[in-house]
């Protein structure tokens, strides 16, 4: 168990990050400052809300959690890059079909304290996705506009000349996710599994529900990117 004079000294690697980025200029005190007050403040109201959330019976009640969880992460995701329509649209696109269709078969049951953790997951990784994606495609427009305009002088339509900028933003966007795949198990120790077999589940049915969840979480991250790009591209056509 974590003291709370441990939990203060804790603190000291945010401290670390805070002094490297200012002797560096890097500009990102503040970030990590409100960022990492804002994770305490919204843990503590998290331990304090998940009684109430486990005890949510109504699909209804579900879905409108999962519903505010979408609408913040869609927040996050377009103060830095994209629109807030546009995040949405991604976010929700990927994550409601996937989750509910491993319901439909029976790969994960219709119960508040598997589809809320589960669900946080998705949308977590498809914020982060869709930020990535757009991110780097906006980067690949605003460095090959020429090029751009030279293809499409050449007779190729809009969608033809930012063909393979999408694909490059597509790709990188799944770099950290396939990363997870590959090193699974042998680097990186996932939680699910961790927790599962300390709550006393049997360590191959442990392993069985984190491969599905990171195979979820690789669907969703696809999905995240290829509508958020392409969302982004129709917009610049315009």
């Amino acid at each position: 168990m974590i003291e709370n004079f441990q939990f203060l000294l804790s603190y000291s690697f945010v401290v670390a990050v805070l002094l490297y980025s200012v002797k560096e200029n890097l500009k990102l005190e503040k970030e990590v400052i409100i960022a990492s007050i804002r994770a305490l403040v919204q843990l503590l109201l998290l331990g304090f809300s998940l009684h109430y959330i486990f005890s949510l019976e109504s699909i209804y009640s579900i879905v409108a959690v999962l519903f505010g969880m979408t609408l913040f992460a869609s927040y996050e995701a377009q103060r830095r890059v994209g629109t807030f329509l546009s995040a949405f649209i991604s976010i929700t696109a990927s994550f409601f079909p996937i989750l509910f269709s491993l319901v439909l078969f029976g790969i994960i049951e219709l119960k508040v304290e598997q589809l809320i953790p589960i669900g946080g997951m998705l949308i977590g990784n498809s914020m982060s996705n869709y930020a990535l994606a757009v991110e780097r495609v906006k980067r690949e427009v605003e460095l090959s506009k020429e090029t751009i305009e030279g293809y499409i002088a050449l007779g190729a339509t809009y969608k033809e000349a930012v063909h393979q900028l999408k694909v490059w933003a597509i790709k990188t966007s799944l770099i950290p996710v396939i990363n997870s795949l590959r090193t699974v198990g042998v680097v990186l120790i996932p939680g699910i599994t961790t927790g599962m077999i300390i709550a006393g589940a049997d360590p191959l049915e442990a392993v069985s529900f984190q491969l599905v969840v990171m195979y979820m979480i690789l669907s969703v991250s696809l999905v995240t990117s290829i509508v958020g790009v392409s969302i982004y591209l129709k917009g610049l056509s315009k």
